[in-house]
């Protein structure tokens, strides 16, 4: 208060109206708001962090993942003052859920022809034709390099992973909780075994692989590692040694500077210690390593 006077801040009036907005399109889309919106909410005595909270759950519910998260950033300080998470990966989480759904399809479920539903009420639809909640048609056409809906949704995994976590400062926390999901799918599909033919609907798509070699291949090990995709794992082994031979064979071509290629020797050590432990036969396929 100054002088009987609320102050707030031009940041605040952003967020309250994009809070307003997204109850709008819970609304629109036929989700369920709170009896009388958020901000009532937390007027009536509930916090403005649960508010928020639960109407980027209610969000999510109905697969508006751009929402949500928009939501989820805008009110990322709200989250901190009462040293909570913003529920981020939570939607990464929902949405990955979603394409391995609409993956593993059997053609009676529907999950695949809801995936046109959904993708078509977010900014980063990836399929051509009109998008829904925003005055556009609710036919779609599925562009077929993607392979039906199920291919545009993962595809729309792929452009949300590029918005919300290309950049070193979240330490590509976003790509880690990703493909953990995913391959707890494939852990779940074959036993934990890593048997490949088990789990071939829900192996990681290769462009989430490929970005993890640029960006953060350790932490891609380890994850194989936990899940004891013990064929995957072995087979990055090689390609990073691969990569690394290369790299040495142009420094010893070239007269100009070449940055080494690092190994990341305590994930590979570690991967060394459980097929010794739990496949001896596969601890062999990895002893190359130790003139590196």
């Amino acid at each position: 208060m100054a002088g009987g006077v609320d102050v707030v801040t031009l940041a605040a009036l952003k967020r309250e109206l994009l809070l307003a907005r997204s109850e709008l399109e819970l609304a629109r889309h036929g989700g369920q708001p709170p009896a009388n919106g958020a901000a009532m909410f937390a007027e009536l005595g509930g916090s403005v962090e649960e508010a928020v909270r639960g109407t980027i759950q209610r969000l999510v519910d109905i697969s508006l993942f751009d929402s949500a998260m928009s939501l989820s950033i805008a009110y990322k300080p709200t989250f901190a003052s009462v040293d909570q998470p913003p529920p981020e990966e939570d939607i990464f989480l929902a949405l990955v859920d979603k394409c391995v759904l609409a993956t593993d399809d059997d053609g009676e479920s529907g999950a695949a022809e809801e995936a046109g539903g959904w993708l078509g009420r977010n900014d980063l639809n990836p399929m051509a034709g009109g998008v829904g909640g925003v005055g556009g048609s609710d036919v779609y056409v599925v562009d077929p390099n993607l392979q039906g809906f199920s291919g545009a949704a993962w595809e729309f995994l792929r452009r949300f992973l590029e918005r919300h976590d290309s950049k070193p400062g979240n330490n590509y926390a976003f790509h880690r909780c990703v493909a953990d999901r995913i391959l707890s799918f494939a852990s779940s599909s074959d036993g934990g075994g890593g048997d490949p033919d088990a789990a071939e609907h829900v192996r990681l798509p290769l462009w989430l692989v490929e970005n993890f070699k640029k960006r953060h291949g350790a932490a891609l090990l380890d994850l194989y590692i936990n899940h004891k995709q013990y064929d995957d794992a072995i087979a990055l082994v090689h390609g990073f040694v691969d990569d690394f031979e290369t790299t040495e064979k142009k420094k010893k071509a070239q007269d100009s500077y070449i940055q080494s290629k690092w190994l990341p020797y305590a994930a590979i050590k570690r991967l060394e210690a459980e097929l010794t432990t739990l496949v001896p036969s596969r601890a062999r396929d990895i002893d190359f390593v130790h003139k590196y």
